[in-house]
């Protein structure tokens, strides 16, 4: 009896123990697919979108935004900020943590920012609003002059030269954590490069790094927040094909699908979020003979047929007369809700006409050269029937016969990298959310320009969107750019592509940007 006591005992136990197990949703391991290898786990430093992503759930700065824009306390529990908005003290949580347990203190931010811009981070130009930022940047002061300071282990203070309405939102990227020193001097030049060099202050931790199959994250033990992490661990599967097959095999929770493999999804085992951060241009070599021309380029813009382009089109295009793509948002709100919801050269035969004979009297042509060629990748050709559109347009209403050619996508890019083009169909998609990461690329001192383009106008309203103090202040100059943008027409945008991130339904909490470029899985679980 004793013997069948203890197995009873020992049996309900177990029922108890499987019963738990299965309505515990919590502390649960999410697989996600990326495309590639990652190289770079530097919070300052690394620029690639997917390293990014994995970033935001290793570090965490003085602030966190939410999915829906909304700014909040990270590792800074408050802050203030002066009557003249140029001076922020923030007061950092006494429990905030590296994953080994050693405190985060204000100095961390101080030497992370020092970094920043001694050596020439990619990020340093969007924390230009700190005091004396510039002249470190070009080297005529010392970072120890920079407008950030520690006031003690728990006190940091950053100083602005003029005021800046999206600061708090750009203290709530990775390459604005913290920097654990000692770690950094610790690694010799392998900082960012391999896990025990890779820091965490954040929800998870980086157990384990093999490019050739997964990066593996843990959960904090020693993270602190106002709400503690659910999830247990994350997996980013590296380089497996068909994320599609391995989402519809069970095999990741989330995956990543392009426009043609949505369809395959079935509605009551994934719950899918569009992306849509891409915008497909004409784009103008704007140090060509004909092409430096803006009439010709305004006659070629005001003949395209939109409504034409978007016949046919499959799921995931949609036709657009506007640069800046739909998940691009400031501060929360979508930048298109602020914009013009088409190009100010929409479809005008006559105008495009008059503009284009302008054009060519100008150059002193009664033609274009038969050797006028724009090149187009082959999904331009074969599922977006550019050729049948807009070729035929231009034709029909300024006799202008433009060759059209087939390219690879790498092609395309060399094309436009070394400046060998007259015309170029593109794809635009932003690094980041930030919108100066699109316009800022048609700067003339930037060095993403390879569109000839160089407008003195321009670029005082990008400098001048910067220098306002208030968000809409800020937003209204950005609008007024891309409307300079198109009004020169020095791209034309024809459609804009989606992306579909499809997550298992039986996942709750996972917390997704419009942009898609932040993914965070820390209050995260799963059913089942």
């Amino acid at each position: 009896m004793h013997l069948l006591k203890r197995l009873a005992i020992l049996l309900a136990c177990c029922v108890l123990l499987l019963a738990g197990c299965k309505s515990d949703s919590t502390g649960k391991v999410f697989r996600y697919d990326i495309p590639e290898a990652v190289v770079n786990l530097d919070p300052q430093f690394a620029s690639d979108s997917t390293a990014r992503l994995i970033l935001g759930n290793l570090v965490e700065g003085l602030l966190v935004q939410s999915a829906d824009g909304e700014i909040e306390p990270g590792v800074a529990e408050s802050y203030t900020l002066s009557e003249d908005k140029m001076t922020y003290t923030f007061q950092l949580r006494e429990d905030a943590a590296w994953q080994g347990g050693e405190p985060v203190l204000a100095a961390d931010f101080v030497f992370a920012f020092h970094r920043m811009f001694t050596l020439n981070s990619p990020f340093a130009s969007g924390y230009a609003a700190i005091q004396n930022a510039r002249d470190v940047m070009d080297g005529r002061m010392s970072a120890t002059m920079l407008g950030v300071k520690a006031d003690g282990d728990h006190t940091l203070t950053i100083t602005l030269d003029h005021p800046d309405p999206f600061f708090p939102e750009r203290l709530c990227d990775p390459c604005a954590a913290p920097c654990n020193q000692k770690m950094f001097e610790e690694s010799r030049g392998r900082f960012g490069l391999e896990p025990k060099f890779v820091p965490s202050n954040g929800p998870f931790y980086l157990h384990s790094w093999d490019n050739e199959k997964s990066l593996a994250l843990r959960q904090n033990e020693n993270y602190r927040s106002e709400k503690p992490a659910v999830a247990g661990r994350v997996t980013f599967y590296v380089g497996r094909e068909n994320a599609t097959d391995q989402f519809l095999d069970g095999k990741t929770d989330l995956a990543l699908l392009p426009y043609d493999q949505q369809e395959k999804l079935d509605a009551t085992r994934a719950n899918v979020t569009p992306i849509r951060k891409t915008v497909w241009c004409i784009v103008f070599n704007q140090n060509d003979s004909e092409w430096g021309n803006a009439l010709l380029r305004q006659g070629l813009a005001y003949t395209v047929d939109h409504q034409s382009v978007g016949e046919g089109l499959p799921v995931g295009f949609a036709p657009t007369s506007v640069l800046v793509p739909d998940a691009i948002s400031i501060m929360g709100k979508p930048f298109r809700e602020s914009a013009l919801a088409e190009s100010p050269l929409a479809l005008d035969t006559q105008q495009g006409q008059r503009l284009f004979e302008l054009g060519l009297k100008a150059l002193g042509r009664d033609q274009l050269p038969t050797s006028t060629t724009i090149y187009i990748p082959e999904i331009a050709r074969d599922t977006l029937h550019i050729g049948a559109t807009v070729q035929q347009g231009w034709q029909k209403y300024l006799s202008a016969y433009i060759n059209f050619v087939v390219a690879t996508p790498r092609e395309i890019e060399n094309r436009f990298q070394t400046g060998d083009y007259q015309m170029l169909l593109m794809r635009f998609t932003p690094a980041t959310a930030d919108i100066t990461s699109l316009l800022g690329a048609f700067a003339s001192d930037s060095s993403q320009n390879h569109f000839g383009y160089n407008n003195v106008r321009y670029d005082e309203l990008l400098q001048s969107a910067k220098d306002q103090d208030t968000v809409e202040k800020a937003t209204e100059k950005y609008v007024q750019a891309e409307t300079m943008l198109l009004s020169d027409a020095v791209v034309i945008p024809l459609y804009s592509q989606t992306t579909y991130l499809a997550v298992d339904s039986r996942v709750q909490g996972l917390e997704v940007s419009p942009f898609g470029d932040r993914i965070q899985f820390k209050y995260a679980s799963k059913d089942g």
